[in-house]
């Protein structure tokens, strides 16, 4: 860059800058503040014979009680389950994302790399495997731990319990990663 092009630049910039105080935003008024959820607003299944790969009552009991944690009704809005967060997950394990045909599932080509391929875990299994292994896995943690389903656990309970899971301090057996488990299901309640 030449004297003149840096002249022309930074000229635009401070051009930019004597501008730039005048374009404010301005506030908006008389928006109503209080709005109110209507069965009508809320998502309705596109199958309507049942859910397809989340059969077990258990199961989505369970995930209901994780997604509302992660995303809890407030007045604005409804928790992740009232939104639907069940049925679309239901709906994406049914198909190319829950068989993981976008996915590499294959052992990696050197035994060296097992653990960690691009700096990620990889996974030999779909997404569905995952989630029901997972979710089967977190129910006998439950069991253990509290003599009772994930689902009945108090709200301070399901916080620390996610907590530890993000940070994988949290054994769900051998089969589950229990750090990848959480980051799987924490996708679909965001």
């Amino acid at each position: 860059m030449n004297r003149r092009e840096a002249l022309f630049s930074l000229s635009g910039i401070v051009a930019s800058l004597a501008v730039a105080p005048q374009l404010r935003a301005k506030e908006l008024h008389n928006v109503p503040l209080e709005t109110q959820l209507s069965a009508d607003h809320l998502p309705q299944p596109a199958w309507q014979d049942g859910y397809q790969v989340l059969t077990n009552p258990l199961d989505r009991q369970n995930l209901q009680a994780i997604f509302d944690r992660l995303i809890p009704a407030d007045k604005p809005g409804p928790s992740a389950t009232e939104a639907g967060c069940n049925e679309f997950l239901d709906n994406q394990l049914a198909g190319d994302y829950g068989s993981g045909a976008a996915l590499y599932l294959q052992a990696p080509l050197h035994p060296e790399n097992e653990e960690k391929i691009m700096g990620s875990p990889q996974f030999l299994s779909a997404p569905k495997e995952r989630y029901l292994t997972g979710l089967k896995a977190l129910e006998n943690w439950a069991q253990k731990k509290y003599q009772s389903s994930f689902h009945a656990l108090n709200a301070e309970q399901v916080d620390d319990f996610l907590t530890k899971m993000e940070d994988g301090k949290i054994d769900l057996g051998a089969q589950v990663n229990s750090q990848a488990f959480f980051e799987l299901i924490a996708h679909c309640g965001r």
